[in-house]
Parts: structure tokens; sequence; C-alpha cells
């Protein structure tokens, strides 16, 4: 299962081809899984005429929440980054720590992940 961030998302629905196939081959596959996070970014990023197609599309996947153990490993991963100069976002946060506590991967272009990833945080799927 992949956990795709808003960064991917928002790439999908602008057209961007190489991204638009990666992401219609995970739906086809049903490999894509949603935190709820990133729908609530994507419906607050979305004009008012967009909003029930998106949420049409977004009702076919299977939607993750943080529990409590999300924001145990939030407040372990703050004290990790605050010591090694880094910092991030709570939403960041928020879908890294679902997508860990679902033993899954993320596909993002986001910067952020990124360093989250190079800190031992998260997984990342591969660009390839």
């Amino acid at each position: 299962m992949i956990f795709i961030d808003t960064s991917v998302w928002i790439e999908y629905f602008r057209g961007n081809d190489q991204v638009t196939k990666k992401v219609d081959h995970l739906l086809d596959n049903l490999q894509v899984a949603l935190a709820a996070p990133v729908y609530l970014e994507i419906l607050n990023g979305a004009k008012k005429n967009e909003l029930d197609l998106l949420e049409k599309v977004f009702s076919a996947l299977p939607k993750y929440y943080p529990n409590d153990d999300s924001w145990q490993l939030i407040a372990k991963w703050i004290t990790i980054s605050k010591m090694k100069g880094h910092n991030f976002s709570i939403p960041d946060f928020l879908i890294a720590a679902i997508v860990v506590n679902n033993n899954s991967k993320i596909w993002s272009l986001d910067k952020d992940f990124k360093r989250m990833s190079k800190l031992g945080f998260i997984n990342l799927m591969s660009d390839k």
C-alpha cells in the first residue's frame, strides 16, 4: 500500500503525464491509501466547484487517521528533529505517522518528506 501525498495529488490533477501514469497504475491495482490530513489539504486547496468531484474520487479510497501511537511517535520525532537541526510541520508529521503506523511507504514530491526519510522516520516510494 502506498500513501500518496498532497504534492503528488496536485501534480496528478494538473495532468502531469508522468505522475498520472504512476497514480493510475497504483489506483488500478488498489494500492493507494489516503491519510486523512492529505484528504483535508486537498479539499482545503480546491475551488468550490471542484469539491463534489474530489469527494467522490476520494470516497473510493481507504482513509487512515492518526491514533494514539501517531501522537507518541510525533512527539519522539519532534525531539529527534530538533536535536538534529530540523523542523517539520505538524500536518507533515501526522501524515508520516499514519504511514509508519500502517507499515507503508509514502510517495511525495515534497522535500520535507525526503528529509524525514534521511532521518529514518519514513520510507519513500521509489521514483522509478
